[in-house]
């Protein structure tokens, strides 16, 4: 089965994560990852202790989990062993003890975590999937959540962010079986990033690649931004005034006519009156719906996916307002602050 590998460092995109903790350390005993070679049994442990760069690799992702592991208290410790048991079941499925495989695999696994621990708030990854088969999906889900910093539940931001999370894993189709004969080769795989973490907010997104019945794969992005002071999601009219969103709409606009017309070597009016007419509103509708919104940085991203406001062909769009443009025009600017 060739599965979809998407150019981001973790098999999907996940981010830091540092002991802002308090010292609360737990001993558990060793995941299946750690394995001396004289004992090497399964056809992935051969292929690894075999393969000195893969070893290498590996042992490389054992110091990441442990060191990662040891700054978690019990509760978060139980999500992380969760998600490593998942990934390693995951990996050995899909590289079949191959080690170029296991190398490029082990290896984003060890990036994911290493970046993971040291991100603030606290963050655990969260992986999960299934094999699929004659008549199921292969499905696989990879993102991440907030971390318990103590014994005490977690803030409503935070916990209004691990629910979303939830609701994104639950929206694949997860044991759902059908009687065409060609879905053995459908497959469903959700990457999850964080684009800007601070106290008073969280921006992630979630890009969905679909292979099922058609003639290429659909894609799609819905991103999750939380204002973690009240826990609830952030909307457009909570940043900015009705002035405000007219001139990212017509800014939105004139960014999109100036890429089409780039793309295809048409004129700006040309390329204006195909997005007015044939897609009329869409600029609008993504300006006003948050979930198409994705905070960085260096400011903030409007997407827009394949066919929103094209055919397939021409792929996906994008606005991009740097930080100074979103501040000048927000209403409420402290949001947006680091």
């Amino acid at each position: 089965m060739k599965l979809f590998n998407p150019n981001i460092p973790l098999g999907i995109v996940l981010v830091n994560l540092l002991g802002i903790l308090p010292a609360v350390y737990v001993t558990l005993p060793l995941p299946a990852l750690a394995f001396p070679c004289n004992k090497a049994a399964t056809k992935t442990e051969l292929a690894i202790c075999a393969t000195p760069k893969v070893k290498q690799v590996d042992a490389a992702m054992e110091r990441a989990y442990f060191t990662f592991r040891d700054n978690l208290v019990q509760r978060s410790v139980a999500l992380l062993k969760t998600s490593q048991r998942n990934w390693l079941k995951y990996r050995d499925f899909l590289c079949q003890a191959e080690p170029n495989c296991l190398l490029d695999e082990t290896r984003n696994r060890a990036a994911t975590l290493a970046e993971i621990s040291s991100y603030q708030p606290a963050m655990v990854p969260v992986f999960r999937w299934q094999p699929g088969g004659e008549n199921s999906y292969f499905i696989r889900f990879s993102g991440l959540k907030f971390a318990y910093s103590d014994t005490t539940d977690q803030s409503a931001g935070r916990s209004a962010f691990n629910r979303a999370i939830d609701r994104a894993i639950a929206e694949a189709p997860w044991g759902e079986t059908t009687d065409d004969q060609t879905i053995g080769s459908w497959e469903r795989e959700t990457d999850l990033r964080v684009s800007r973490l601070t106290a008073r907010m969280i921006s992630a997104t979630a890009t969905t690649y679909d292979y099922s019945d058609g003639a290429h794969p659909n894609s799609w992005s819905r991103s999750i931004n939380i204002n973690l002071q009240t826990g609830r999601p952030m909307k457009t009219g909570d940043l900015f005034s009705d002035t405000s969103i007219k001139s990212l709409i017509s800014k939105c606009s004139d960014m999109i006519v100036e890429t089409k017309a780039g793309r295809f070597d048409s004129s700006i009016e040309d390329a204006r009156v195909d997005l007015e007419q044939s897609y009329p509103g869409a600029v609008k509708s993504h300006v006003l719906d948050m979930s198409k919104w994705r905070f960085t940085k260096k400011g903030a991203v409007i997407g827009f996916d394949p066919y929103a406001i094209g055919p397939y062909v021409e792929g996906p769009y994008s606005c991009e307002f740097s930080t100074k443009y979103i501040m000048d025009l927000a209403s409420n600017p402290g949001l947006l602050q680091r």
